[in-house]
């Protein structure tokens, strides 16, 4: 199926999923889909530790099983590492918070072609 196709049946099934009165979405910004599944990140939640650290809270969203997973993310772009700090899933229809950890996990490698560098890029030029 072509790339186009995708994307247009993530963002149909997020918008039937979105309840009325939603301003969490809002404040979303759509970085990207990969089949069913979609990547934001809250720009009013970045946060610059220094040139090459930044905090971010993003959501991933599985149309397909109803989830929203919401997190709070170190990124370290010069050493390509990624920490979540906490994290949050949800039922999507409901927003309802049906697990939260708070416990930040280890840090993790990222490369240059995954979505955690699309998520950092989008995050250092989301004009592009």
């Amino acid at each position: 199926m072509p790339a186009w196709k995708k994307l247009l049946s993530v963002l149909v099934a997020a918008i039937c999923l979105l309840p009325v009165n939603c301003q969490a979405a809002e404040k979303m910004s759509f970085v990207d889909a990969i089949g069913s599944t979609g990547y934001y990140v809250y720009m009013d939640s970045v946060a610059w530790e220094s040139d090459a650290v930044v905090n971010a809270k993003v959501a991933v969203i599985k149309t397909t099983t109803n989830r929203m997973y919401v997190y709070r993310m170190r990124f370290d772009c010069g050493m390509m590492t990624y920490q979540i700090l906490s994290s949050e899933t949800l039922a999507y229809d409901t927003k309802e918070v049906l697990e939260s950890s708070w416990v930040p996990q280890m840090e993790m490698g990222y490369s240059s072609t995954s979505i955690m560098q699309e998520m950092v890029s989008y995050i250092m030029h989301p004009e592009d």
